[in-house]
């Protein structure tokens, strides 16, 4: 007889091969996946992890690029674990560093949503940051998303919120396609 944890990791199994199956849309990998598997370790597996479809990387980084008329402005869609949806973030010399501005930015949008809670002012539309070398838009975004609007210093801050919201809509437009 199976102790718990052999039935435990059967299940995980089971679980981890649906999983990769389902992502790489490979049905005849599911089926030998779900094979290996007894009917009783079937039933307390936990459901595949079913995934939005991943549109072009290479056009995903571009999303939002015709926003923008400038090389010093900038645009990432960020989920709420922090990782990038779309856009590009480059720094001064021109490497790209979107995957760690997203993970610095994964905790905002509940922090945002705390200080107005605490505060007693509603919920978060945008903040705007103006830094000594920059100014940073961002706004909560469809399915716990957060778009980041970066613009450089002379960039009048109207047009920056302009551009948040040109990009917000676009990130809306993009997510309801692929979600």
């Amino acid at each position: 007889m199976a102790s718990d944890a052999d039935t435990g990791a059967a299940a995980a199994l089971a679980h981890v091969r649906t999983a990769l199956a389902v992502r790489d849309g490979g049905a005849a990998q599911a089926a030998v996946a779900t094979a290996a598997v007894s009917p009783a370790e079937r039933l307390t597996a936990p459901p595949p992890v079913l995934e939005y479809p991943s549109p072009d990387v290479s056009r995903a980084r571009h999303l939002f690029s015709p926003v923008f008329d400038g090389t010093d402005q900038t645009a990432l869609l960020v989920d709420a674990d922090g990782f990038v949806l779309a856009g590009s973030y480059a720094d001064a010399a021109g490497s790209d560093v979107s995957e760690m501005v997203a993970a610095e930015l994964a905790g905002v949008s509940g922090e945002a949503e705390r200080a107005m809670r605490h505060l007693g002012l509603g919920a978060w539309t945008s903040l705007l940051v103006e830094a000594d070398n920059a100014v940073v838009a961002m706004s909560p975004a469809p399915l716990g998303s957060l778009v980041v609007v970066a613009t450089s210093r002379q960039t009048p801050v109207g047009l920056v919120r302009l551009l948040l919201d040109r990009v917000l809509t676009r990130a809306r437009d993009w997510l309801a396609r692929v979600a």
